[in-house]
């Protein structure tokens, strides 16, 4: 499971999955960039003004087929705050240049994006172009060149999957109960989330939280609201390596996913550094899906997980290698297959997000298909959820480019948010 970390293997290894390319040069050429951009307008924000009689849960950003040319979106904008520059793309096989440092990208719905010349000031203004383009777009892409070492994805990847196939009694000693993450046999039913009634997902689960090795009084400082931060985390013996890649694993998650923070800071024409104060005491998490065999027909509508968005503000989701089954929802009811790229993460925003840029950024609908029927194998996924501060207040950054649409907007809190949609999940 090698990290692709030059544009040769980027080539190799992509175009074995999607028959298309990305490279990162001075003259990367021959490459398929982004559709032309479009902004998606969402249906509804996730919190909306309680003057519409609804609570913020009540509402969910999800796929739409309202689509605007971004020419339009952003000529008519009237935001007293930052405004997006129209990105350097036209159409499709064009790259993004940022004074001659050229980042291309596939596949204009999810895009694959390299990270590797971000330790260039050229370098990240480029990177950071290319990931407005699909947060403005679907809200997914996928990264290479990231710098997360292939050991500790193999060795996190490892020891999971290992914990997974032991017998139910093993596992079961570590499940999750009040006050304590950990394994969950049943994983919930996500699209209960959006207040849609399915059968249960089929999947298991496995929660750790980055807050979950403080102290009962550390954590009884988290809030209030019912929340997986306050909860204790607990570590199975075998496999012996789980706690220590799975630590280890959260700190590299942590500290990629707060250079992507800063990232999207640049692509909303901000400061660097805006995001950083509200995740200073974030309460991020990884929560490992895993899918059994399917050994027998699931329920009518039942999914290995449900129609969702995610609540907080980014995902970095790991696939195991040739095996994807992640959907994303284009337009009302269209799936497109996200590639399970081999040493590569799948970005997505979620809900929070969306909303702190307004909505000119999505958090779409996703899910995760079940197998061809007579396919028994099990697979493993692992995503990071970087959630902000519990306490940090949420508010959008600009209106939509329609001034009436802002009214579909309030403030909401981190814990508030959350601990609401969770609950749901779980109920």
């Amino acid at each position: 499971m090698d990290v692709l970390q030059t544009p040769e293997n980027v080539r190799r290894n992509h175009v074995a999955n999607n028959g298309v390319h990305v490279g990162v040069g001075r003259s990367a050429g021959g490459c398929v960039a982004p559709e032309r951009h479009i902004h998606r307008r969402l249906g509804h924000s996730p919190c909306v003004l309680r003057s519409q009689g609804r609570k913020p849960d009540d509402e969910y950003v999800r796929g739409s087929d309202e689509l605007t040319d971004s020419a339009t979106a952003h000529g008519n904008s009237t935001s007293a705050g930052p405004t997006l520059d129209e990105p350097n793309t036209t159409e499709r096989g064009s790259t993004l240049n940022s004074d001659q440092l050229t980042v291309t990208v596939t596949d204009g719905f999810v895009p694959v994006i390299d990270l590797s010349s971000r330790d260039s000031a050229r370098g990240r203004a480029a990177i950071a172009e290319a990931i407005g383009n699909a947060l403005r777009g679907s809200g997914f892409f996928i990264i290479v060149g990231h710098g997360v070492s292939a050991d500790l994805v193999d060795r996190m990847f490892t020891a999971t999957n290992s914990f997974f196939k032991l017998p139910d009694g093993e596992k079961d000693v570590v499940a999750s109960r009040p006050g304590v993450s950990g394994y969950r046999r049943a994983g919930g039913t996500l699209a209960r989330s959006l207040d849609q009634k399915t059968p249960p997902d089929l999947c298991e689960t496995y929660a750790a939280h980055v807050t979950g090795e403080m102290s009962d009084v550390e954590r009884s400082t988290l809030g209030n609201e019912w929340a997986s931060w306050t909860h204790k985390n607990i570590w199975p013996k075998d496999p012996a390596d789980f706690k220590d890649a799975w630590q280890e694993y959260m700190a590299a998650m942590g500290e990629l996913a707060a250079d992507l923070m800063r990232l999207f800071a640049l692509a909303l024409g901000l400061d660097e550094g805006f995001f950083e104060d509200k995740f200073d005491h974030h309460g991020s998490s990884v929560a490992v899906n895993y899918y059994p065999p399917q050994t027998e027909p699931p329920l009518p509508g039942q999914l290995r997980r449900g129609p969702h968005t995610d609540f907080g503000s980014l995902t970095i989701l790991y696939q195991e290698d040739e095996r994807s089954g992640l959907q994303v929802l284009r337009g009302e009811d269209e799936w497109r297959d996200v590639a399970a790229i081999p040493g590569s993460f799948v970005v997505n925003i979620g809900d929070l997000m969306a909303l702190w840029t307004g909505g000119r950024w999505v958090s779409t609908m996703h899910r995760v298909a079940n197998p061809q029927s007579g396919d028994t194998s099990s697979r493993l996924t692992i995503p990071f959820f970087y959630l902000p501060n519990h306490d940090a207040s949420i508010e959008p950054m600009r209106p939509f480019t329609d001034s009436s649409a802002v009214e579909r907007f309030d403030t909401v809190t981190v814990s508030e948010w959350v601990s609401r949609k969770v609950q749901k999940i779980f109920s």
